[in-house]
Parts: structure tokens; sequence; C-alpha cells
């Protein structure tokens, strides 16, 4: 049954953010982003698969602006030690320390002009088409305050995806203040808020390439 006190969420109503502001540390610091997959950088799946399913897209990214923006989208840094002119977040990284995700979706719930914010990170190009879709139908019949992607494996694992989720962006001051606590893990942040899990069929739609060999698996 439709909770008759959320308004409907249509595509115009969403900004897509494509998280690509990681430290690749397992790919040896390379910028993940736009490591190449089949001939073309990881981003550019990302953002053939995103923009079907949202009003908007946007890139956050500390390093390669310059290429990022060649795409034609905003880029938002999640690094405030940039002096850049790009949009900043309220912290990101900290004391030389990397915030994680976090950092690059409190950016995206700050500066967005929609209502909602679709996530989902630059490494994993295979998420699926309905993912926006799916997170609104949940969001629709609940009283949830953001959705986010889940899986069940073979043996019965469930497993969590917190980057792949549809936020309300009146949840902007929650994310910035959840970032000088220094809790960076999305998970506990999810846990202040009513959030709701979104099962999703095929694991493999969520697989994220975290090594240049893992990489190189996925294209074979």
């Amino acid at each position: 049954m439709i909770n008759a006190l959320r308004p409907r969420i249509h595509r115009d109503q969403i900004t897509g953010l494509i998280l690509a502001g990681g430290q690749g540390s397992r790919m040896g610091g390379v910028d993940k982003g736009l490591q190449p997959l089949c001939g073309r950088p990881l981003v550019e799946h990302a953002i053939e698969r995103l923009q079907p399913q949202v009003g908007q897209i946007t890139i956050s990214a500390n390093r390669n602006v310059d290429v990022y923006q060649r795409y034609g989208f905003p880029v938002w840094l999640d690094s405030p030690d940039s002096t850049s002119p790009l949009v900043r977040p309220a912290a990101g990284r900290l004391a030389g320390r990397f915030a994680g995700p976090l950092a690059g979706i409190a950016t995206g719930l700050a500066a967005a002009r929609t209502d909602w914010l679709l996530i989902v990170p630059c490494d994993a190009p295979l998420f699926p088409l309905d993912l926006a879709t799916k997170l609104i139908e949940a969001l629709v019949v609940s009283t949830a305050d953001l959705a986010f992607a889940a899986t069940t494996e073979a043996d019965g694992t469930r497993q969590r995806h917190p980057v792949f989720a549809l936020l309300p962006t009146r949840l902007a001051a929650s994310a910035a203040e959840q970032l000088a606590s220094e809790m960076w893990k999305l998970g506990a942040w999810y846990g202040h808020h009513n959030a709701i899990e979104v099962s999703f069929r095929d694991s493999r739609a969520f697989y994220n390439a975290n090594t240049l060999r893992e990489l190189q698996a996925l294209e074979r």
C-alpha cells in the first residue's frame, strides 16, 4: 500500500552522484574512475547506466578534476583542503585521513538542488538499470528516510551495499555532523535514521573491482 504522506518521487527530483573520490589504495593508488574496462574508463560505464535513472548527474572526486569535467557534468570535491572553486563539503579529508564515501555523500547532499540524491560508486560498472526504480518503490510504500541495496548470496549470506542508496537531501546537516564526529562508516550514519534495505536478486550487479586483477577478471 502506498504511503499517502509521501509524495511520489520522480526522476527529475533525483540528482545522481558518482563517487569517484576513493584512494584506490588496493589498485596501487590509481584513480579508480579513470581505469579502463573494455576500452572505456569506469566512470563512463557508471554515467551510461545512471543517466537514464536520474534528472541530472554529478561526480564526486578529489583529483584529476579537469579530466572528470570533460564529461560535461558538475564535479564536486570531497576534500576541503583543495583550492578549487568547485563545491566543497564542510569536512572531507580530515587530518590527512580520508573519510571514505561519506565525505562525497555529504558534499552531494549539501550541493544538490533536488530533493533526492542517488549514489553509486565508480568501480561497480554493472549496477542495476532499475536501481532508482526499486529504491523509489520501497520508499513510496514505507515511512523510511532512505533506502539502500542488499542481496542474498547462494549460501544465504546477506550482503548490504550501502554505497548504492537513495537519500533525501534534507539529511545534509546530519551527514556533516556525522563527518565531524569521525564516525565515517555509512552503516553507522544510516543507523541514526530510518533506513530500509531493498533486495536485489543478482549480487553480481554490485560487484566492485578493488584491485587491478579484479578489474581484469571483470573484463574477461
